[in-house]
Parts: C-alpha cells; sequence; structure tokens
C-alpha cells in the first residue's frame, strides 16, 4: 500500500496543514488553551476546523500518518528525522541554526512517501515513543 498523508478519519489526502495553537489563559476574547490544540485543513474538505483530537493524541491526521512509520511499518519502509536543535541542553543552542526540522517517510516498494516539516522542538523521537509537549 502506498505511503501517503492520512487525515483525521485515516484517509490518504495529497496533503494537510496543521496550526498547532499556542497555549492560552481564558479571555473575554478567547478560550483557553493548553496548547495541544490545533486547526485542520486538507484540499479536500476545502475548510479549517478545529480538530476534535489534540496533538499528543494517538488520532488525527499527524498521528495516523507518523502511525505508519512508527507502528510496525513494512520491511520496504523506511524514515529520516532531522533535527538542528540540540537534543539535549546544556549546551543550549546558540541562535545560529536554521529552526529546521522534519520527518521523511518513505516505502521503496509502492514508490510512494511524505514530506513532514514541522518547527516543533525535539518531535518527534527517534524510536517514537515520545509524545510532544505543548511548547
Amino acid at each position: 500500500m502506498p505511503l501517503s498523508p492520512l487525515n483525521e478519519t485515516g484517509h490518504a489526502v495529497d496533503w494537510w496543514f496543521i496550526y498547532k495553537v499556542p497555549q492560552l489563559t481564558q479571555s473575554a476574547e478567547t478560550a483557553a488553551a493548553v496548547g495541544m490544540e490545533y486547526a485542520y485543513y486538507d484540499d479536500p474538505s476545502q475548510h479549517v476546523v478545529a480538530s476534535p483530537y489534540k496533538m499528543d493524541s494517538n488520532e488525527g491526521a499527524l498521528a495516523l500518518t507518523l502511525a505508519a512509520l512508527f507502528g510496525g511499518p513494512a520491511e520496504t519502509t523506511g524514515y529520516i528525522l532531522y533535527n538542528d536543535e540540540r537534543p539535549v541542553t546544556p549546551p543550549m543552542d546558540d541562535g545560529n541554526c536554521g529552526h529546521t526540522k522534519g520527518v521523511i517517510g518513505f516505502d521503496v516498494a509502492t514508490n510512494s512517501g511524505f514530506w513532514l516539516l514541522h518547527s516543533w522542538p525535539k518531535f518527534p523521537a527517534a524510536d517514537g515513543s515520545a509524545k510532544p509537549a505543548p511548547n
């Protein structure tokens, strides 16, 4: 089966976009947010929606897409994780890095794959075990 981004319900799509909502306190203009909520959009849906899932959930587009890599992938599936932030501090990053982070997933048997670009520090963990932190 071709490796592809999966939407919020687990169906293959060409692409999707997620915007993680920052941690917010309740005010007259905004609802409280713990920093794990996100807005979701893909081409078939044609609408930006507040996802019912959170970034640290085992459900939703991000979790379902990454599960194809970390949840018992085929022998022909591989991935590359890259992150220019140092994995452990100290020493602190010096601010001269490109803030470049992402995941490339591919399947050589089906000539398919995806490229996930993100700016979330230290996510995902190379062994797929760590949940993301809200900041």
